[in-house]
């Protein structure tokens, strides 16, 4: 494996370290000192501190599991968003909600397609203003959305368990369809604002990066940076309480219910999107706290070694937080009773299937 190579097309990837653009010197920023030592430092010695197991753990994530988590996220969300536009349910707004977050999920599933071309090298040699702004622009679209919408299903997901008689008169379908419009275009403004501060530029080595120019719109950077901060901290602690609220709503419910010698089963679609939100939690919180730590302290990054330390620990923490965007449908699929019907009545209606099946049931 080319080291330089491999290292000059991870810091293109929008997953890995922004950098500053310099724009009277024309070169690129890396918090100031990183392409010094880049330069300056023996490669053996880089070469050797790269060889470390973390690092070999990055590398095969982002090199080798990521096209495979790719597959399985754009065939996943896919396959929920065609069994929901094709279903009766999608105009209840818990359905609203899931098509929202299967979308935004397919769109964050991005991330690993343009990892691997990426981490392997494949999109060096194009890399240019469309990879800056295009594909970075449906990626983000997707990655604010994500929360976004998760904290909308969270919240309906609470009304159901605390106040079951109100939750369909609180969440219509007109008011479903206004909150998911509202959150796409929080979504979309988010986004526009970094793709007008992005910037693709040449490194003094060559390689093509795609970098946020805090110089030339400080304004919008500040904006930018504000909003970003909102929606991913704001979406991890709603996501979180809400979490908490309905685990004990459930379990109080269940006592109550054994002391009255009444039995009420959980709704599925409760259990598969309270599992969704328990998955949510539990890949993204060391992300939120990593990042928490690195917005706080604000490390200075001394050398190219200081670099690559926070660049492996930022990227392998990120490459498992996106890893609940590809998860849901199997939640769906293992969980929710009443998707299992949907994708089988989806799946029967295309003929092949429908022999596939007649011939199943003749052997049995």
């Amino acid at each position: 494996m080319n080291l330089s190579n491999t290292t000059e097309t991870f810091l293109a990837d929008d997953e890995g370290f922004y950098a500053d653009v310099d724009r009277e010197a024309n070169t690129t920023n890396l918090t100031s000192t990183v392409l010094v030592f880049y330069t300056r430092y023996n490669w053996d010695v880089l070469r050797a501190f790269l060889e470390e197991l973390r690092f070999k753990v990055g590398y095969f994530l982002w090199q080798r599991l990521s096209i495979v988590f790719a597959i399985i996220g754009v065939f996943g969300n896919g396959f929920i968003i065609a069994v929901l536009a094709k279903g009766n349910t999608h105009f209840c707004s818990t359905s609203l909600f899931i098509l929202s977050l299967a979308l935004a999920d397919l769109f964050v599933t991005g991330y690993f397609i343009h990892g691997f071309f990426n981490a392997n090298g494949y999109a060096l040699g194009s890399y240019n203003i469309i990879d800056c702004k295009l594909i970075t622009f449906l990626l983000a679209l997707g990655n604010w959305a994500s929360p976004l919408t998760l904290t909308l299903i969270s919240i309906e997901r609470v009304c159901s368990v605390v106040v079951p008689h109100k939750v369909k008169n609180m969440f219509t379908r007109k008011v479903a369809i206004f909150l998911v419009l509202a959150v796409w275009t929080i979504s979309l403004a988010n986004t526009l604002m970094q793709d007008y501060i992005l910037k693709n530029v040449i490194t003094p080595s060559g390689a093509p990066v795609c970098a946020i120019d805090r110089e030339e719109n400080p304004v919008i950077y500040r904006i930018y940076g504000t909003t970003s901060v909102i929606i991913k901290y704001g979406s991890w602690l709603v996501n979180v309480i809400c979490m908490i609220i309905i685990i004990r709503s459930l379990l109080q419910n269940s006592v109550v219910r054994k002391g009255k010698s009444v039995k009420t089963p959980v709704k599925s679609v409760t259990l598969s999107l309270l599992t969704v939100n328990i998955i949510y939690f539990l890949f993204t919180t060391p992300v939120v706290m990593y990042d928490s730590y690195i917005l706080l302290s604000v490390p200075e990054l001394k050398s190219i070694f200081h670099f690559y330390n926070h660049f492996i620990e930022s990227t392998i923490l990120k490459f498992f937080s996106h890893t609940n965007n590809v998860l849901n449908f199997f939640i769906y699929f293992l969980i929710g009773t009443k998707f299992r019907q949907e994708s089988k009545d989806f799946l029967l209606s295309f003929k092949v299937f429908r022999m596939c099946h007649h011939k199943i049931t003749l052997t049995k």
